[in-house]
């Protein structure tokens, strides 16, 4: 894949000067190699910012209003004082774990893939997110829960 863009770079490098012929362009490898480096450099680190943005197929975090239908499994944390149903949660460790397995298995089967950086389960930041919950649940309680579009309340679907 990088060398066809490479290759791109270059049929398009000769367009922009001018050259007729492509046998005229002397090119310095040094130079070449570093700027190779840089553009690899470069495209790491856009696909790690454009991760951040959810896909418009992707569900967004939990208590975000959104007119699709989600389902969460979460780990409640902790009642937030002085609101009546509303909950700090998290994404449960062993869901990041098997995210992390998953995508392993995914990378290792697919040779486009082989450069997707996976989370590290170690490196993940376990963000608290703050929602209204419907049904009964207690601190340290893994539920399933799909969230109302109407309210962006989320309801207790079942025990996990």
């Amino acid at each position: 894949m990088i060398v066809l863009r490479l290759l791109a770079v270059f049929i398009v490098t000769a367009l922009l000067t001018g050259c007729d012929d492509i046998n005229t362009i002397k090119i310095d490898a040094d130079a070449l190699r570093e700027d190779i480096k840089a553009l690899k450099t470069d495209i790491k680190l856009l696909r790690g910012f454009l991760m951040q943005f959810p896909t418009p197929t992707e569900c967004p975090a939990p208590g975000v209003p959104t007119t699709k239908i989600c389902k969460y499994k979460l780990q409640v944390k902790r009642q937030i004082d002085g609101h009546k149903n509303y909950w700090a949660v998290t994404i449960p460790s062993e869901v990041v774990t098997k995210g992390k397995t998953d995508c392993d298995k995914v990378t290792k089967s697919h040779e486009d893939l082989k450069n997707y950086p996976c989370v590290d389960p170690a490196n993940y930041k376990y963000w608290e997110y703050a929602v209204y919950i419907e049904g009964d649940v207690k601190v340290n309680d893994i539920k399933m829960f799909v969230n109302d579009p109407i309210t962006n309340h989320l309801k207790v679907v079942k025990e996990v």
